[in-house]
């Protein structure tokens, strides 16, 4: 008992410590033997208790599956996770023992918040730094979206066949589509669809026209990735960026979607379909979609409208959304927003010239600015700098907190938190890194300004 107090005293929030921790023993099945196991391995003691202190979303998943105890022992829980192929053969396999639609959402739900919980233990003992963790974070939702598509498209057929096979492609945009994703980030979504030419309707017992089948079908894809059952949730799926946003169709034809593209698009729309990657399809549809992103990105463009347009994209949002402080990194001047956007216009602006400047990632957009002599190297390697500053804390205050990053008040928060955040930076205290973000968000805040001489 007084090593189990010390190590949840030691923890960045020990009163909450203490009530998870209370309500993990609540959902054991009998308490000595963890008690036992406590004694056999102090270690475990500091790790469950750091869980308890330091992250909630973690430790409510250890209280509601209490026998990942087992797997936070072998030191292979400890090694990195596989690549996104294999955990969608993974899951692939787990799924095709279950034996309904509900079993295969509470199968999805086990399986992607066990490894979405053996990554955060990773990341809060420092083991997978926060880029890295935003690669596998972003891998197992494409393992999950992908099984998940797979067995929904195969349950949907049953009763409504198909179009000589399930022509659905998934493309990921935001964090997704970069590979960034942190413990919490929901998913960026657009679904396209191609049929063979003359078929009208799908081969089922009950055929349905193309469009209302991949829009059932889309719908039906969105609530297994977003209801809430017995084993949690598992993502929030935002499809405004889809053509027409909120007004369009869930699903959009591979045709449609490039008429829209190239006709009724905003500029803000080609910005956020720099960081598109196609996550989920046939090969040659998710092909054939990938050269539709390039060529829209590639178009040749009035650079005077660009930056006007691109300027005043980030004003409505300054307007509308304004930081809500210095940990606010979307928002804030000289944050995300102001260094992506950069990357964005960049890319937008000499692609039709210099089309290999794309990439998903805005960081490695601006590094490939500088080889094709289109920004200055000291100012693009001063903003990834910062970015990778702002989105590393983002990353651990999104694993620790309890609620959103963006209202995170240092001066309140318990001192073990503080420890936390400063060392993940190599910093000797929070103060330190707090002028140490608000002398970098200043910096790239003037490259911002700079935007239109690039």
């Amino acid at each position: 008992m007084p090593a189990l107090l010390k190590a949840l005293g030691d923890t960045a929030a020990p009163d909450q410590a203490l009530l998870n921790f209370d309500l993990f023993l609540a959902n054991l099945p009998a308490g000595v033997q963890l008690f036992s196991l406590f004694k056999a391995n102090p270690a475990l003691v500091e790790l469950v208790a750091a869980i308890m202190g330091s992250a909630p979303r973690l430790a409510a998943h250890l209280a509601r599956r209490t026998v990942l105890l087992d797997s936070v022992l072998s030191p292979a829980f400890y090694d990195f996770l596989p690549s996104a192929d294999a955990m969608t053969r993974e899951l692939a396999a787990l799924l095709t023992r279950a034996e309904d639609e509900q079993d295969v959402l509470d199968t999805t739900r086990r399986w992607t918040n066990d490894r979405r919980f053996q990554l955060g233990v990773q990341q809060l003992k420092g083991i997978a730094r926060p880029q890295q963790a935003g690669t596998t974070y972003s891998d197992i939702a494409e393992a999950t979206i992908g099984a998940l598509c797979e067995q929904v498209g195969k349950n949907f057929a049953e009763t409504h066949g198909d179009f000589d096979g399930l022509r659905l492609a998934v493309l990921g945009l935001g964090k997704l589509g970069s590979r960034e994703m942190s413990a919490t980030s929901d998913l960026d979504l657009i679904f396209v669809y191609d049929i063979p030419p003359g078929m009208e309707a799908s081969t089922g017992r009950q055929p349905l026209p193309a469009i209302q089948y991949y829009t059932r079908l889309s719908a039906r894809i969105v609530t297994a990735l977003t209801a809430l059952t017995n084993e949690g949730n598992l993502y929030e799926v935002d499809m405004r960026l889809r053509p027409s946003g909120r007004a369009g169709p869930l699903a959009n034809s591979l045709e449609g979607f490039e008429a829209y593209q190239a006709q009724s698009a905003w500029t803000w729309e080609h910005m956020a379909l720099t960081r598109a990657r196609a996550i989920h399809g046939p090969a040659d549809l998710v092909e054939r979609l990938g050269a539709i992103v390039r060529r829209t990105l590639c178009r040749s463009r009035d650079p005077f409208a660009l930056v006007r347009d691109v300027a005043d994209m980030r004003d409505r949002i300054a307007q509308h959304a304004p930081a809500k402080g210095l940990w606010d990194f979307k928002h804030l001047r000289g944050g995300l927003f102001d260094i992506d956007f950069v990357a964005q216009y960049l890319a937008l602006r000499h692609a039709s010239e210099r089309p290999d400047i794309l990439n998903p990632h805005p960081a490695e957009m601006l590094r490939r600015a500088v080889a094709f002599g289109l920004i200055d190297g000291t100012d693009a390697e001063r903003l990834v700098s910062t970015r990778v500053l702002l989105s590393d804390v983002q990353s651990l205050l999104r694993l620790t907190l309890d609620g959103d990053e963006a209202s995170f008040d240092e001066t309140k928060a318990p001192e073990g938190q503080r420890r936390l955040i400063a060392s993940t930076e190599g910093v000797p205290d929070i103060e330190t890194l707090r002028r140490r973000i608000e002398a970098e968000a200043a910096e790239a805040q003037q490259r911002w300004m700079a935007l239109p001489s690039q």
